[in-house]
């Protein structure tokens, strides 16, 4: 069953912009972007956010031999995992 993304973490503060996310969280779980990009990419979990209305996607992709994590291109063209709240571990 894919599990939900309510959360995130970046080094620095949530609205640093030059950070990447570091762990993302949600309903009983919190672990790092490299897990859910692994999890994505050898197909043992899904993931999504919930935007309004809608539920999008969660991909994994490479830059440069590391593994990050998008939301799927929607019609907001923007990163939607960014607009999460600061998970408060």
């Amino acid at each position: 069953m894919p599990r939900q993304i309510t959360c995130i973490t970046k080094p620095g503060g949530h609205h640093n912009e030059h950070e990447h996310i570091t762990h993302v969280g949600g309903p009983g779980y919190y672990i790092t972007r490299q897990q859910c990009a692994d999890d994505i990419r050898f197909v043992r979990e899904s993931y999504y956010v919930h935007v309004g209305q809608y539920t999008i996607g969660v991909e994994a992709y490479e830059r440069n031999g590391t593994w990050f994590i998008r939301t799927t291109p929607d019609a907001t063209r923007k990163d939607n995992l960014l607009n999460l709240p600061e998970c408060r571990r």
